[in-house]
């Protein structure tokens, strides 16, 4: 399984609310080491390469990164804090375990998943994981 993007690094995190953290994968038990994370896209998304004018794309295998530096949140998790105000984030585990569990492929998985979120986005913690 990869990620894979137009890479991005969000500008900024809204204001969290009251007791709510701007790094949430820490909540979850992971230790950023960035204060804004890397964003990608699980398994790339075609309208996404057309969006970004079929710039270059970074792939890259998901097991060589720590759970501690990577989270998962279906759809864009900066639209979702602003529409919404809240965020479901996955650790690593959790969406694996979902995977797993999904009677069909990996990619029946994310077009499931697509249908209602456009995207599975990945956050890396640590740029260090990345060697880019």
């Amino acid at each position: 399984m990869n990620a894979a993007l137009p890479r991005r690094r969000a500008p900024e995190h809204p204001a969290p609310a009251q007791g709510r953290s701007v790094r949430p994968g820490a909540a979850l038990g992971g230790r950023p080491a960035e204060t804004h994370p890397l964003s990608f896209v699980l398994q790339g998304r075609d309208y996404l390469d057309k969006w970004f004018d079929h710039g270059i794309v970074t792939a890259f295998p998901l097991e060589g990164i720590p759970s501690d530096f990577i989270s998962f949140t279906c759809g864009d998790s900066q639209s979702s804090l602003r529409r919404r105000g809240d965020l479901e984030v996955l650790t690593k585990e959790t969406l694996l375990r979902s995977i797993d569990e999904h009677p069909g492929t990996l990619e029946g998985f994310v077009e499931e998943i697509s249908q209602r979120h456009t995207y599975i986005e990945t956050q890396v913690w640590n740029d260090d994981c990345l060697n880019l």
